[in-house]
């Protein structure tokens, strides 16, 4: 599965979207210790949504610099909270240290990618099946009436 990183510094907007439009899953990342970092997050999450109709895509909330707690800005619980709202998991890692397992936030979107492709394969294969059984019920109406 291809992943890409999109960094709202510097990016073209309109690069940004084609990715958003391409995309099946999303690290939504802020810096613990910046909350203007924070307060952009719902904002991107409209934007996505905005791009990606219907609203099914994958989302992970991430506060990033972890082992920066001592200039923290955001609580965990501020970080938890809005990831309730945005129905996603949520961690904290420290992209420096390593700290929060990074890996383990990647796999875990992946998995979740994966698992919705599975879901919404089976509901496209039963609702083209449901369609097919209609038009054939039409058809032998038509012929039996």
């Amino acid at each position: 599965m291809p992943l890409i990183l999109i960094s709202e510094d510097g990016e073209d907007t309109i690069q940004r979207e084609g990715h958003m439009r391409w995309g099946e899953g999303f690290v939504l990342v802020y810096d613990i210790t910046d909350r203007g970092s924070f307060e952009e997050v719902l904002p991107l999450k409209n934007i996505l949504d905005e791009i990606k109709k219907p609203k099914n895509v994958t989302l992970i909330l991430v506060g990033n610099k972890a082992d920066l707690d001592h200039s923290r800005q955001v609580s965990t619980e501020e970080g938890e909270k809005l990831a309730t709202e945005l129905a996603c998991a949520f961690y904290e890692c420290s992209a420096c240290t390593g700290e929060g397992n990074i890996t383990e936030i990647f796999y875990e979107l992946c998995r979740e990618v994966r698992r919705r492709r599975m879901v919404q394969g089976k509901t496209r294969r039963r609702s083209s099946t449901t369609h097919v059984k209609q038009a054939i019920n039409k058809m032998l109406t038509k012929i039996s009436s």
